[in-house]
């Protein structure tokens, strides 16, 4: 009997903990692109991005043009010529790895760029989030920007005009 009421009682206390808890949500995709900053410094990334891409594809077309040239011909050559051509064409498609790595890698151009125009926009929504959530006392706040399968929504538990009201402040 005591085991029997002791069960009852954590069940009890768990549904009481877990209806204490307030969740609440938000699209952080739709708060930035009403953020004028957000969406010239996207364009902006996304016209540097555009012009690097063509400078990587014009240096990919050296290196085709180098193989076909090499196709073409090899059978003209000597071994130490063929060898030659293809150190040639393999040094000419590492640089252009590298030109790669330089301009959209990890730590490269686009990253440190993008950084230096999103990352202030960010942190401004993330301090205007925690605003919100603090003052409404929310213990989880998910984002639909990046959590797929939601079902069921209560827009009265959205955060997105908040967070907005204070962006715009």
């Amino acid at each position: 009997m005591k085991r029997f009421l002791l069960i009852i009682t954590i069940a009890f206390s768990t549904v009481c903990f877990a209806n204490a808890q307030k969740i609440g949500y938000l699209n952080s995709e739709n708060i930035l692109n009403q953020i004028p900053e957000y969406v010239i410094a996207t364009q902006n990334l996304d016209e540097l991005a555009d012009s690097y891409k063509s400078l990587i594809e014009v240096e990919l077309g050296k290196v085709d043009k180098l193989y076909r040239n090499y196709q073409n011909n090899k059978s003209y050559y000597t071994a130490s010529q063929k060898q030659s051509k293809e150190n040639q064409i393999i040094e000419a498609e590492r640089a252009v790895k590298e030109m790669q790595d330089e301009y959209f890698g990890e730590g490269g151009v686009m990253a440190q760029k993008s950084e230096q125009l999103l990352g202030p926009i960010r942190e401004r929504v993330q301090a205007a989030i925690d605003t919100v959530s603090k003052q409404r006392g929310y213990q989880l706040v998910i984002d639909l920007a990046v959590v797929t399968g939601v079902v069921y929504l209560d827009d009265s538990q959205s955060l997105d005009n908040e967070v907005l009201k204070i962006l715009k402040q």
